[in-house]
């Protein structure tokens, strides 16, 4: 049966038509609007906010979440429906600029891994840590890099004869070892940079197996302290190319086992030789006269580092 509109009743149905149809596009505009406020005003995009997946660092930062407001860009007739979702949504907050790097905390901590980049802490939270290391740290004291803290170290200084030579001079006037001095007082932060002197060793397992047992000791002397063992340093490249013994090759591979090391131990491990070197993994050219040992502008990009790569105690 074919069906007829007298006039009026056609234009009605168009009218209907045209209501349905204004009605759909305007819902798909507002829509629109809102995705490219959420996705590319507000800086957000897919990539950045499912890119803290599997890893843990982040996803601490994902769970912290802030409501964001947003300034109305549609005409009045909507804006009260706008502002309504624009002020009440609870995002995680992605924009670079405004990005607060996670404190890292001791809970659940991956002790694979090198310490990760946090907030910088500032010099006070040195001031209960000791610093124990050879030559390459005696640079700390001597150019007076951190203010407050206490230094053991000495040119010579290895895994071993840490525990027999009295190198370190006490509060008596008298030579002791840092093993010895270490047990007289109580300290918060134990940082540890040894191997440079151990590269010559015939076997690195017996390297490895004598820091083991120094971490045994000092965890032992101080047990309320936090570790932190620090990567050895690399050498400049021309000192890599001409030294059989202290070379980047070597280097790398003492702190591969030291790295492993400090996961079995439970200690934490610092790359700071990220501090220091260039895209090729060696020494700056400039940071070093003999292409070993830093000098105070290096030193001081070496402290910049560890104040951003600490751990939080847990409250």
């Amino acid at each position: 049966m074919v069906k007829y509109y007298l006039p009026n009743e056609r234009e009605n149905q168009q009218k209907k038509k045209k209501i349905v149809v204004g009605i759909t596009l305007t819902a798909v505009f507002v829509f629109a609007f809102i995705l490219v406020d959420l996705f590319v005003w507000k800086g957000l995009n897919i990539a950045e906010m499912t890119s803290w997946v599997g890893d843990p660092v982040m996803a601490e930062t994902v769970a912290e979440t802030k409501t964001v407001e947003s300034t109305p860009v549609f005409p009045d007739a909507i804006y009260p429906a706008w502002m309504f979702l624009a002020t009440q949504q609870v995002l995680p907050v992605f924009q670079e600029e405004n990005a607060k790097l996670p404190v890292v905390r001791r809970q659940n901590y991956n002790y694979s891994k090198p310490v990760p980049e946090g907030p910088p802490v500032g010099p006070e939270f040195f001031k209960d840590a000791v610093f124990i290391g050879n030559s390459c740290s005696e640079g700390i004291k001597h150019y007076s890099i951190i203010e407050g803290t206490t230094v053991l170290a000495s040119k010579g200084i290895s895994v071993d004869n840490i525990f027999s030579d009295t190198l370190i001079k006490g509060e008596d006037g008298q030579n002791h070892t840092i093993i010895d001095i270490l047990a007289e007082k109580e300290y918060g932060k134990v940082y540890i940079m040894l191997g440079m002197n151990e590269l010559g060793w015939a076997y690195d397992s017996i390297f490895i197996e004598h820091y083991g047992k120094l971490l045994d000791k000092i965890k032992e002397l101080e047990p309320t302290a936090d570790i932190y063992v620090q990567s050895i340093l690399p050498v400049s490249a021309e000192r890599s190319a001409k030294d059989a013994i202290y070379n980047n090759e070597r280097i790398n591979l003492y702190n591969r086992l030291i790295q492993i090391m400090c996961q079995e131990k439970e200690v934490f491990y610092v790359a700071v030789r990220e501090s220091v070197m260039d895209e090729n993994g060696c020494l700056h050219a400039d940071a070093s006269t003999d292409g070993i040992h830093l000098n105070k502008p290096y030193y001081l990009k070496w402290y910049d580092y560890i104040k951003s790569h600490t751990i939080a105690r847990d409250e």
